[in-house]
């Protein structure tokens, strides 16, 4: 399930995970905001995180976040074909 957040609530969820080891990867650049990025977590039993950016018109866009505690296959492929 997804559910949008605007970019600043986005930047504050990448800063704390950073803060905390989760590993950054930039599947797709994004035109106004941060595009598709994986956040995964350093550890089993911690949420990571998928987030889209989607636009809402031509000046502004939302982002799209869903969080997972087992990483897919289709996502683990994304985090190894960027690496």
């Amino acid at each position: 399930m997804y559910r949008s957040y605007d970019l600043h609530t986005i930047e504050d969820l990448i800063s704390r995970c950073a803060d905390n080891d989760y590993k950054i990867v930039q599947v797709e650049e994004g035109t106004l905001g941060l595009g598709h990025l994986l956040l995964v977590a350093p550890a089993p039993g911690f949420w990571s995180f998928e987030i889209y950016e989607e636009a809402r018109n031509q000046w502004s866009s939302w982002h799209k976040l869903r969080r997972f505690t087992r990483i897919s296959k289709r996502v683990q492929a994304l985090a190894d074909a960027v690496d």
